[in-house]
């Protein structure tokens, strides 16, 4: 391979990072780059979404459809992609941004050359210290590992006895904002070492192939096998740390394992969402960003964290840890509130009185006549006793999703329950017999954090039976 020719494209990427970085930012930036993709690129776009469908590729479709006429109105664009957010809300969860939807626009003529000099620099490693047989490599350009887009590609060289990289101790090459980061990264106790950050007229092939010759037989030593009796031998201390926890804690730590399955240690995102708290903490009043429940305010508090060049710097260094907690936090609250969202937009669409309209949608938010129904039949939280019904939440017991009119506002369609048990409740963790005995999902295993036993019970109505046999047979999981 041409060592001349992989150094001189390095330096090329570097500065195309830049231009990332600043579209990520900056929309007039982002679809300026748009507007200045030359013909052939705009035409090779049109073919690629023009009969494509869904709800993120219809975006990207009247882009490229405009794009191909003449130039794109960034307004109409955002515009499309608000609306798509409100009516679709379930398949935006994971895109935070604009930049998210239309970055293969930004970095469709550039993406295939970073990613065949990073897949050309990796095997060059790869073969120069003699890992061809014990090695395997992961190259990431600047579409992200998930296709929502990203402002650093990257490539990571491990023990070829992993599955995947979570597991495993890796040499980290990374291109972000104009400069070179050169790593050992610890994957499993997420720690970066020996790291190194270079700007691009600096770089060269023989001083990243001596850094990485250094630490070239922690790789090799790195046998998955030996990893996995060593954590077994950590077992203790791992469940002495988890009762640390908060209950908010670990029903977000619940969430990961049950939606991000790839996610081996999700204890390390909740560490890296409190360190963000305290960060803030000298910035903002703020106890913590597990205390709130606005998704709004958690995106301002993100554009406010990154904003500060200590943290974006910090983030950096940490291989993307918090921003990636932060997107994974952003993820699992606008799932629990984009149901309530798109229940609520058919309510309004639906032509009904509007007496009739206030009473469903509060009966959805869990107020009105419906939770007032219930304080009245209810002596505080079903599971605690708790009586502060300011704090209290009426739980529908059968989904509102699958409810007709009628059993949407009827009583015995409900539980008052703490936030905290009405997520356990919501998400199939826990359900109750007929007799009011609570069933413990054999996925939750971190009940006692919240004084639930299997002696528990709770006063289940007779009307409330039928809507609990629909709980146990649709919602729980066994």
């Amino acid at each position: 391979m041409d060592i001349i020719r992989i150094e001189k494209s390095i330096i090329d990427i570097a500065n195309f990072s830049k231009l990332v970085k600043k579209a990520i930012k900056d929309n007039k930036y982002l679809f300026d780059i748009i507007n200045s993709l030359g013909p052939e690129t705009k035409v090779n776009l049109y073919n690629k979404y023009i009969n494509s469908q869904g709800p993120i590729n219809e975006i990207r479709k009247e882009l490229a459809i405009n794009l191909k006429k003449d130039s794109v109105d960034s307004n109409s664009i955002l515009q499309l992609y608000k609306q798509a957010k409100i009516n679709k809300a379930k398949q935006f969860t994971q895109y935070k941004n604009i930049f998210s939807i239309v970055y293969p626009f930004v970095i469709s003529e550039n993406e295939t050359k970073v990613k065949e000099t990073l897949k050309d620099l990796s095997t060059l490693i790869i073969k120069d210290l003699g890992l061809s047989k014990i090695v395997k490599k992961n190259v990431v350009g600047y579409g992200g590992p998930r296709n929502t887009g990203s402002e650093h590609a990257w490539f990571a060289i491990y023990n070829n006895t992993h599955k995947n990289q979570e597991t495993a101790k890796q040499l980290f090459f990374s291109i972000e904002n104009g400069y070179i980061c050169q790593a050992l990264y610890d994957r499993p106790n997420d720690a970066i070492q020996h790291q190194t950050i270079i700007n691009p007229e600096d770089f060269k092939y023989s001083e990243l192939s001596s850094f990485y010759s250094k630490h070239v037989d922690i790789i090799i030593n790195d046998d998955f096998s030996k990893l996995a009796f060593k954590k077994s031998l950590k077992t203790p201390k791992l469940e002495k740390e988890k009762n640390k926890f908060t209950k908010e804690e670990v029903i977000f730590k619940n969430w990961i394992q049950e939606t991000h399955t790839h996610i081996s240690r999700p204890e390390k995102y909740i560490r890296a969402i409190k360190t963000i708290s305290n960060d803030l903490k000298h910035h903002i009043e703020i106890i913590s960003l597990f205390h709130i429940q606005a998704t709004n305010e958690i995106e301002m508090l993100y554009d406010l964290y990154f904003g500060i060049p200590a943290f974006e710097k910090k983030n950096l260094k940490g291989n993307k840890m918090y921003s990636r907690a932060f997107d994974l936090y952003l993820e699992f609250m606008s799932e629990s509130q984009e149901n309530t969202v798109s229940d609520i937009i058919d309510i309004i669409k639906n032509n009904k009185e509007g007496s009739e309209k206030e009473t469903l949608i509060l009966a959805r938010l869990g107020q009105g006549k419906f939770k007032n129904s219930l304080i009245k039949k209810s002596e505080g939280c079903a599971i605690s006793g708790y009586l502060n019904s300011n704090l209290l939440i009426a739980s529908h017991i059968k989904p509102w999703s699958k409810c007709d009119n009628l059993e949407k506002v009827d009583p015995n369609n409900g539980l008052l329950l703490l936030p905290n048990f009405d997520k356990l409740f919501d998400r199939g963790l826990i359900s109750f017999d007929d007799d009011g005995h609570v069933l413990i999902s054999e996925l939750f295993t971190d009940a006692e954090i919240f004084g639930i036993s299997k002696s528990l019970k709770i006063r289940l109505r007779d009307g409330s039976k039928k809507y609990m046999k629909y709980h146990r047979r649709h919602v729980f999981k066994k």
